[in-house]
């Protein structure tokens, strides 16, 4: 997925300079309930190279996304990949929802979980990298799910590799070690959630 690379590489380029440097926080009583780490969306690979929005379930994570207000929105990216960020919120916290489109090339999507005082809590993201396979002419996929969790400092992870392209066929199970330096990782994706307000579209 060299293209998403290059993409995550320019945002970096253009982000702010001081990463938050907030203390993690206790997780909000709607985090709290949480019962499992896995990511309810519903989408295919789209055959454009627009970028299209992500297409959620009504609950992520067992959030009630629809009982939320949108704070605020972004579209960013260029060529292959094109980007969405959206900044939903309620009494008790706030949830980013990013998707970064690149086409036959694959896409991400991310959920940046923050409680009411913009603490970053959790982070989740789903990838798809398209292997193209021209012995055979047959693509395969490479899809990964990864949760960082800034609580239990902890980072869970699983990666199939198949030739269907939908989010079922992410069947393995998660392997799970220690997230060091913490603050580290978690500065790296404040800075991340932070550059994504800032890049804009770029004309073809």
């Amino acid at each position: 997925m060299k293209t998403i690379l290059l993409i995550t590489l320019c945002i970096l380029i253009f982000a702010c300079d001081n990463p938050n440097q907030d203390k993690t926080e206790s997780f909000s009583s709607e985090l709290s309930k949480e019962n499992k780490d896995t990511l309810p969306l519903k989408t295919n690979l789209p055959n454009t190279r627009k970028h299209d929005n992500v297409n959620c379930s009504l609950y992520i994570n067992n959030i009630a996304i629809n009982n939320m207000k949108i704070d605020s929105t972004n579209e960013y990216g260029g060529g292959d990949c094109w980007g969405n960020i959206k900044l939903y919120s309620n009494d008790s916290i706030r949830l980013g929802l990013d998707s970064m489109n690149c086409g036959d090339y694959g896409y991400h999507y991310t959920q940046y979980y923050f409680n009411n005082n913009y603490s970053l809590q959790k982070i989740s993201r789903l990838e798809l990298e398209t292997i193209f396979n021209t012995e055979i002419k047959k693509n395969s996929y490479k899809l990964t799910e990864t949760v960082f969790n800034f609580k239990t400092k902890t980072i869970k992870t699983r990666t199939d590799t198949t030739f269907d392209s939908s989010i079922s066929a992410l069947k393995s199970s998660f392997s799970t070690k220690k997230i060091e330096p913490i603050l580290k990782v978690k500065n790296k994706w404040i800075l991340e959630y932070q550059s994504l307000w800032v890049m804009k579209q770029l004309e073809n």
